[in-house]
This record gives C-alpha cells, sequence and structure tokens, in this order.
C-alpha cells in the first residue's frame, strides 16, 4: 500500500486549498449531523489529522496530531477490514475491540478512503458522532463518497505542486553541488575604437532555459540564493575579463540580507549591476538606498529594455543609472524604421544630457550597426560581435571591427 507524503516536504498546501477542505469539512458535518469530521493523511505508520470540524473540542484530535495507524478506524477502513458504515460501534466488534473509539468517544462512524489522482493513497475522510445512529445507511456513504471525490481533485492538484516543487529544489540542490550556474560572457563594444569595454555575464544551466531555472526557483522560494550564486560565480570570472562586468539582479534580491555583502571585497569600479525585468516595482526608493553605499564606492548601475514602455523609463528616472540599455525591440531592424531611429536618437540624447551611457542591445547586422554608431550610442552588444563565450575568450587584444560587411 503506497502512502503520499503530502504535507510532509517543502510545498505547503495554500491557504486557500486549506480554507477550502475546512469548509467542506463544516458542511459534511453539518449535513450528516456528526460531531466531528476529519480528513486524515497516512504519513509512513502513522495517521495524521490534516483538517478537523468539530461541534466541540476533542482532545487528542486537532491538525497536526497523529496516531499509530494500525491503532485506527481509517487504516481498517482503507483496508476493508472495518464497514464504512458503522451506526453503532457497540455492535460491531472490530469497531468495539480498538481502545480509540472510548479514547475519542466514538458511537458511530463513517468513512471512506482517499486516494490521488496517481493512485496513491492520501489518506481517509471520516466522521463521528458520541451517539449510535441507526439511520445511518448506504446513502449516507454515496453522499460522503461524492464529497470525497472533490476532496480528491484538490488534493491531488496540492500534491501535484509538491512534486513539483520537490524535483524544482531536487534540481537546485543538484546544480549547487556542482558548483552553481555556468557563467559565459557576451562582450560590450566600444562603438567608437572596437575595442572590449566589457562583458555582460550570462548565467547557463545543464539544461533548459535560464528564464525557467530562475522563474522556478523563485516559485520555490529561492530566487534569491540562486541569484546570488550566479553572482559569485560572475565576479569570479570578472577577474578574466577585460574592462567591466555587468551582472544581472533582482530588486528583491538587491533587498534581501546578505546579497550586497557579496561585494565586500570586490574592486566596484569594474562592476555594473544591471536591474532585471523579472518583478515590476512601481516604487525603487529602498533599491536606490540599498545601492548608494556600494555606488560611492565606483558600482554602476545599468537600466535594461528601456524604450519598451513605461516601466523602463521610470526604472530611469527613480535609479538614476549610469547605463542604459535600449531596448533590443527598439534595435531589431532600426536600418528600416525611422520610427526605430527617432525613438533611439531621443533616448540616446537623453542620456548624454543626463550623464548616462547607452549600450545598444542585440546588435546583428552591419545595418543596425551602422545606424546605431551614427545616433551616437556609446557601445554595442549582440551576435554581430560575439556569441557568450567563456570568460577566458575575451581578452585586451581583440579588436572588433565596426564597419562590417
Amino acid at each position: 500500500m503506497h502512502h503520499s507524503p503530502l504535507l510532509t516536504l517543502d510545498a505547503p498546501v495554500p491557504d486557500a486549498v486549506t480554507d477550502a477542505l475546512q469548509q467542506v469539512l463544516q458542511v459534511v458535518r453539518r449535513r450528516l449531523g456528526m460531531d466531528v469530521a476529519f480528513i486524515a493523511e497516512f504519513v509512513g505508520d502513522r495517521r495524521v489529522f490534516r483538517w478537523v470540524d468539530a461541534a466541540d473540542p476533542v482532545p487528542g484530535l486537532s491538525p497536526g496530531l497523529g496516531d499509530p495507524l494500525d491503532e485506527t478506524y481509517c487504516q481498517r477502513i482503507a483496508d476493508g477490514r472495518l464497514e464504512r458504515v458503522v451506526p453503532d460501534t457497540a455492535s460491531d466488534p472490530v469497531a468495539r475491540a480498538l481502545p480509540i473509539t472510548d479514547q475519542l468517544g466514538i458511537g458511530n462512524y463513517l468513512g471512506t478512503p482517499l486516494r490521488l489522482s496517481t493512485g496513491e493513497l492520501y489518506g481517509t475522510l471520516c466522521c463521528f458522532s458520541s451517539t449510535p445512529d441507526r439511520t445511518l445507511n448506504g446513502r449516507d456513504l454515496d453522499y460522503l463518497n461524492d464529497v470525497a471525490e472533490i476532496v480528491t481533485v484538490t488534493l491531488s492538484a496540492a500534491d501535484a505542486n509538491r512534486r513539483e516543487h520537490a524535483r524544482i529544489r531536487g534540481s537546485l540542490a543538484e546544480l549547487e553541488r556542482g558548483g552553481g550556474p555556468v557563467v559565459v560572457v557576451q562582450p560590450i563594444v566600444d562603438l567608437t575604437s572596437g575595442k572590449i569595454a566589457g562583458a555582460e555575464a550570462l548565467s547557463r544551466f545543464p539544461t533548459g532555459s535560464p528564464l525557467t531555472w530562475f522563474e522556478e526557483a523563485a516559485r520555490v522560494g529561492e530566487g534569491t540564493a540562486l541569484e546570488c550564486s550566479a553572482i559569485r560565480n560572475a565576479l569570479a570570472a570578472s577577474r578574466q575579463t577585460p574592462g567591466f562586468m555587468s551582472l544581472n539582479l533582482s530588486p528583491t534580491t538587491i533587498l534581501a540580507p546578505g546579497t550586497l555583502d557579496l561585494f565586500r571585497d570586490v574592486d566596484l569600479d569594474r562592476i555594473v549591476v544591471e536591474l532585471t525585468e523579472q518583478e515590476k516595482l512601481d516604487d525603487l526608493t529602498e533599491v536606490r538606498a540599498a545601492l548608494a553605499p556600494l555606488r560611492e564606492r565606483g558600482l554602476r548601475v545599468a537600466i535594461d529594455d528601456v524604450g519598451a514602455g513605461y516601466a523602463g523609463l521610470n526604472r530611469v528616472v527613480q535609479l538614476r543609472p549610469d547605463i542604459i540599455k535600449l531596448d533590443i525591440g527598439l534595435v531589431r531592424g532600426i536600418e528600416e524604421d525611422e520610427i526605430r531611429q527617432a525613438l533611439s536618437r531621443a533616448l540616446i540624447s537623453f542620456a548624454q544630457g543626463s550623464g548616462s551611457k547607452v549600450i545598444a542591445e542585440g546588435v546583428e547586422t552591419p545595418g543596425e550597426l551602422r545606424i546605431l554608431r551614427g545616433l551616437g550610442a556609446d557601445y554595442g552588444q549582440g551576435w554581430i560581435f560575439s556569441r557568450p563565450c567563456p570568460p577566458d575568450r575575451l581578452t585586451d587584444s581583440v579588436v572588433f571591427d565596426l564597419d562590417p560587411r
């Protein structure tokens, strides 16, 4: 018999699910005229009460408490040794022989197994009263079985969520044992000299996209830990690359305790923190305050995706960045689009007026490069120069052709 450890791992049942199941138990108890209704989970060799609704408190019967499984009605209902409808426990030899009958004062009992969509036995949905009830019959059991179907759908969804959390956490633990994300870098090129001005550190993972890994880590509460792991590796890689190193950080991670300690012994004149767009925050006052001491030590701040909409411009106004990165949507096809050219020209002019540098991101064609140089962008980044590569591939001696054919 397989038991599902639904609530014993890292993914708790959401509050909305807990509230719904609690209400279901109340309806069941009142509809059947019972003193107590509960949902119990089989965890190893124990029965654990997960949700309980009682007319009056019953000692020993509350969420989280449990007892040996082989001493319970629940086990016997699940394996068929006890009838699912017991109108009078005094008249049933199996029920009468169980000490729990007297301990909980059980006069009648109604219960049914709960099986998840995977086929695993979760536990039972049960109810009882302190007095016998000779009217208790198969129709009452049919009603309880119907309710049990609803309960198992809800529990199965929670179980699937638990399994997904366990999978994600397992992948993250394995990644960390292997040293964390692998760092590759993409050069950021000075559009006047063709030399490498710096590089953006990018994370690579054993499978799947980086975005998926960071989103899944955030879903299980490990987003900050994964970002910090990536930052540690990127800072180590920065020792191998010329110019500055641009690191991606979310506002949440910037504000998390301990994150900025990663920069304690780092030469911040060579570091750029690029605020990611993973979260939409209207007020960046705390982020600006948190970064202020590091900026005094030489740290530069970059804003990504400027020109993509109001959010990017709002970040520019609030954070007063040292670098703004033109959104790839502006860069793509700019050589054939006068509107893109006009907007890019305005943003570059704004940056120059506010003392910020401009990185044109996602440059892929000679035409895009030509227009962006003509508009006055300071730096370029994209496949026309290099795809992401190992850090040791970038050296001071590399000079890119700024007029490719």
